[in-house]
């Protein structure tokens, strides 16, 4: 099948009624006409099978006919194309709505002494430059912070047409952001030769970062190719970034996830030059915030927590039980978490074996907390062979359920990795089609091993002792062991297998905590969602979405520099009391 896409840029575009009518619904035509006027005549796509999601319809044209006695003539351009080019200029239109509204209510008073960076780029073609603006808005309207838009405008990463389309898109937005808000640009501070070594060590440690998140593995068979495209990237804006930040004085910035892309080094560099750097990340309704510190790998969980004590035994006591009602309803299935139910089957095999339970290799909730091994499949390969070598217990690894959704599925070959192992009756693999439930496995296991993820906790919790050589948020609270080198590491695996390690009642304790503050203190926030492109925000007005609890509680952190999770406890401290009352 051979399909135009075109476009010239001074044409009318008209659509057939108010809406054009697709396989996936009705988009209105507002949005499609945004569309094509990104779209270059280049722009020729064939396809010999359409996939079944693309969108399929006719846009009626009009131009200049010079055979014709009429100005004009109509004629249709068949279309088909992925949806989320229309669903990106839906959240485009949102977005610029929600602008306009909140420019009239800002205050032209600005307190000069703090000034406050919030970045902005293509993020791999989600809504996360519209979140990100958007949020740069409602710091203006709630605080007298004077606040900057820091627009990355230069190419990152793999090139591609969409990310083209984002850029342009991105670009006309912030004409719009800068009658309210002023703006700078990586391409003005482009310089050769001033960079220091060190932002280049950091960017060194991001190309493997953005590689494994990239491929979706920490394997695959593009990685080199990924390493030279990340390289590139991060020696081109090293320079932009330090002389952007020496040339502008910034108190404080705020960036999305600062772990991967262009954040990654902003933020690393940031915090060099003593610049304080917030961190926002998002996962389906919930919005994961840190003043200070990296979001996404909760590292200000344990500042939650020594506050909940310092509060006193009340708060304590609260704390535990509520965390351990929540481990209660994800073992039993009767919620879900993240989308994801555990299956019901139960382990058939013999107790008492070694389990090993991975987190998904390429989440940037996991990425970059390796100290011991290298990434994951390298900690998965030696704790194995390890155990097989020398014990004679059984290995049960067990892959993140939540990879059967391909979404989260990653690309490495987990039965090449494991193929040397297989012949061995002790190892034991379960895919993430596995209808076993990971708490059954749990309470039979003898010890557990991770390397990042809740399920450390809550094997801890369960009362199983929980190995980790990672510098995961709960790894030096005392709820698990943990180990800073791999002769450590095996000496923990030796006490496991003597059984010689026991889970004290303030090491449970210590688990339910950082359960309680990680997982029971998230802010939610279903308002508009930079995850899901397809997905309409449901905030129709600036005052609707300031009054949101979740919007609330990221503004208070952020002007206050108190962690989201601590001021969701206190929000549960006064519901308790104002119930009691």
């Amino acid at each position: 099948m051979h399909t135009l896409v075109t476009t010239i840029s001074d044409l009318s575009f008209l659509v057939k009624g108010n809406t054009i009518d697709v396989l996936n619904g009705s988009f209105d035509k507002l949005a499609l006409s945004r569309l094509l006027q990104f779209l270059d005549t280049s722009y020729v796509w064939f396809y010999d099978e359409l996939p079944p999601d693309y969108l399929r319809g006719d846009i009626c044209i009009c131009e200049p006919d010079n055979s014709s006695s009429s100005d004009d003539y109509q004629f249709t351009i068949e279309f088909v194309m992925d949806p989320s080019y229309v669903w990106w200029f839906h959240r485009e239109i949102e977005c610029m709505a929600l602008i306009q509204q909140m420019g009239q209510l800002c205050t032209s008073a600005r307190n000069d002494q703090i000034s406050i960076g919030v970045f902005v780029q293509p993020w791999g073609g989600n809504a996360c430059p519209w979140y990100i603006i958007t949020w740069a808005m409602l710091l203006m309207m709630k605080s007298d912070y004077r606040v900057v838009l820091i627009h990355n405008d230069l190419p990152f990463g793999p090139d591609y047409d969409f990310k083209r389309i984002e850029a342009r898109s991105i670009a006309d937005v912030i004409a719009l952001v800068n009658n309210y808000v002023p703006v700078v640009k990586y391409s003005e501070y482009l310089e050769d030769d001033v960079c220091s070594s060190g932002s280049y060590d950091f960017a060194y440690d991001l190309v493997k970062v953005n590689r494994i998140h990239y491929a979706k593995g920490e394997r695959t068979h593009d990685a080199s190719f990924l390493d030279g495209v990340f390289q590139a990237s991060y020696r081109r804006e090293c320079s932009s970034v330090e002389a952007l930040l020496q040339y502008n004085r910034f108190d404080r910035l705020l960036v999305y996830s600062g772990v991967l892309w262009s954040p990654g080094l902003l933020s690393k560099v940031a915090h060099s030059m003593n610049i304080l750097c917030a961190t926002l990340e998002t996962a389906n309704m919930h919005v994961y915030f840190s003043p200070e510190a990296t979001s996404v790998h909760y590292d200000d969980i344990p500042l939650t927590v020594r506050a909940i004590r310092a509060e006193g035994e009340s708060s304590v006591v609260y704390a535990i039980k509520v965390a351990q009602a929540e481990v209660d309803k994800r073992r039993t299935g009767s919620m879900q978490f993240n989308g994801l139910t555990q299956p019901p089957g139960q382990w058939e095999g013999m107790a008492g074996f070694a389990l090993l339970l991975p987190n998904i290799v390429w989440d940037s909730m996991v990425i970059g907390l390796h100290t011991v091994f290298k990434d994951t499949l390298d900690w998965l390969e030696h704790t194995v062979r390890w155990l097989l070598d020398n014990t004679d217990l059984t290995i049960v690894v067990r892959r993140h359920p939540l990879e059967r959704d391909p979404v989260y599925r990653g690309n490495d070959d987990f039965d090449a990795l494991f193929a040397p192992f297989a012949e061995s009756a002790r190892f034991v693999y379960l895919p993430p089609e596995s209808t076993v439930n990971t708490y059954s496995l749990m309470e039979q296991a003898s010890f557990v091993c991770v390397a990042t993820g809740t399920t450390g906790l809550e094997a801890a919790i369960s009362g199983k002792p929980v190995l980790t050589c990672c510098d995961v948020y709960y790894a030096r609270e005392g709820g698990v062991f943990h180990a800073d080198t791999r002769e450590a590491y095996e000496e923990l695996l030796s006490c496991a297998v003597g059984g010689d390690l026991t889970v004290t009642s303030p090491m449970r304790e210590a688990a339910l905590l950082n359960y309680y503050a990680s997982q029971c203190c998230v802010t939610k926030c279903d308002l508009f969602r930079p995850d899901r492109l397809d997905l309409p925000w449901k905030v129709k007005s600036a005052d609707e979405l300031v009054a949101h609890p979740g919007v609330q509680t990221v503004l208070e952190s952020f002007i206050t520099r108190t962690p989201t999770s601590l001021l969701e406890h206190r929000a549960r401290i006064v519901r308790k009391a104002s119930e009691m009352a």
